[in-house]
């Protein structure tokens, strides 16, 4: 049994325990492997739409299953075992996901059979999904020469490991902040709900008599939403401002890294920015066509923006 494999529409999430993922995301990237190498392996006369396109869009489903039930609870319910393990196994993902579209063998019957015949026989949606398979390969560096195809594959692998760091920094500091409040009176226009959760949460630390409110949503938004207290308001704001950027959960080094080699990644490939990468096929096109969308709304809503701004500001006062 692989529960983190199983195709079940109901997850079963008791059972993604984490002595089950290294053996789970093994056996997944087994069986990728194996199907990848079975559509590369036959004869390009003989391929077909079903034996490479559909093939391969489901030659990777297991891991993908696996991989994405595990990435979400490392969202939501993160803890050190499976923290570790997605450490020790991201490694291996990366490289095989990243391997697809740098795949010479793979890339040459793919596009074989994509720029073929029978693609004219195919419905419209078939086709559109050709297009869109095409176009992830090419996109992805399929067309570029081998030390450049490498240097894409270590910038993935780089990318990978920084980006699950910074995730790790956001979610720790959100964790390590908590506010203590043992004065009811302060809890002034707090919804009774709000207070009940925070108090059964002081419970749960040690804390009788008391309300423990953190940075998660459930007990940040009423705080934000309702209560009276400007002091506390802002005070919670501010800690929420500051996720990810202080001490040991400081982003920052991160960002300028995640930044360099999104770039480095978009000229290899033949962009100016990593924006215009991104956006290639998407309804802006272009990261000047995005920047410029957004000035320009900018400058249509500043009017009413100042114009609340200040009726807030007096009603403050």
């Amino acid at each position: 049994m692989h529960p983190f494999l199983a195709p079940d529409f109901h997850i079963h999430w008791s059972t993604l325990v984490p002595e089950s993922v290294e053996p789970d995301i093994r056996h997944g990237l087994e069986l990728a492997k194996a199907n990848i190498e079975t559509i590369c392996s036959q004869d390009t006369a003989g391929a077909t739409y079903e034996s490479t396109f559909l093939a391969f869009e489901k030659a990777s489903e297991a891991l993908n299953n696996g991989w994405g039930r595990l990435n979400h609870l490392d969202s939501v319910s993160d803890n050190p075992a499976q923290r570790e393990v997605l450490g020790k196994m991201l490694p291996e993902v990366t490289d095989y996901y990243s391997s697809l579209a740098l795949n010479d063998r793979l890339w040459a019957i793919i596009k074989s059979v994509g720029e073929s015949a029978e693609t004219a026989t195919l419905s419209a949606v078939q086709q559109r999904f050709v297009e869109e398979t095409l176009a992830d390969f090419r996109n992805s560096g399929a067309d570029l020469p081998k030390e450049k195809k490498e240097r894409i594959a270590e910038i993935e692998a780089e990318l990978s490991k920084l980006t699950k760091e910074y995730s790790e920094h956001v979610l720790d500091s959100t964790n390590a902040w908590e506010l203590i409040i043992t004065d009811e009176a302060k809890l002034a226009g707090l919804p009774d709900s709000a207070k009940a959760g925070a108090a059964a949460n002081a419970r749960a630390k040690g804390h009788e008599n008391a309300w423990r409110f953190t940075l998660q949503f459930p007990s940040m938004f009423p705080i934000m939403q309702h209560l009276h207290d400007d002091d506390i308001r802002k005070q919670v704001w501010e800690a929420s401002s500051k996720v990810g950027g202080y001490g040991d959960y400081d982003n920052t080094a991160l960002v300028w890294r995640i930044l360099e080699l999104r770039h480095e990644k978009a000229e290899i490939l033949g962009h100016s920015h990593f924006a215009d990468l991104t956006l290639l096929r998407r309804m802006a096109k272009t990261g000047g066509s995005a920047l410029g969308f957004i000035e320009n709304l900018h400058t249509r809503i500043k009017p009413a923006f100042l114009a609340e701004y200040k009726q807030l500001a007096q009603y403050k006062a």
